[in-house]
């Protein structure tokens, strides 16, 4: 069962994509803010991080490069009010993987996540 860590400061927000995640079979676990999810990630491994673009005090960018800066390899999905160029260019060269625009399909989000974890799969056999 894949390991899914969900940040997000919105909980109703957090519960409901988790409620989709537990519906195709993967583990989630919740975080409030940034600090919460950094230290679920020093402690257990996770297959994927789907976090909250305006978490409290950071942004999706800041958030991504706090993540990497502590060496967590584990993919990124980044959920954000807009995506515009720009903003998508920052946030991958920050260390997501992908970013998806709120409001958004579920199936869509499924479909990226599903894809996320499925390339780090790849990835990891090569290596």
């Amino acid at each position: 069962m894949k390991q899914i860590l969900v940040v997000a400061s919105d909980r109703r927000a957090g519960n409901l994509i988790g409620m989709h995640l537990c519906e195709i079979g993967m583990a989630v676990s919740h975080a409030a803010n940034i600090q919460a999810g950094l230290q679920y990630v020093r402690e257990k491994d996770v297959d994927l991080i789907i976090v909250g673009h305006n978490l409290p005090g950071v942004d999706g960018e800041k958030a991504c490069r706090q993540l990497r800066a502590e060496k967590i390899l584990a993919p990124i999905l980044i959920l954000t009010d807009k995506v515009d160029e720009c903003e998508s260019i920052a946030l991958l060269e920050a260390g997501a993987d992908d970013c998806i625009s709120k409001p958004f399909y579920v199936a869509e989000l499924l479909a990226k996540v599903k894809a996320i974890i499925r390339r780090a799969e790849m990835y990891s056999i090569c290596l």
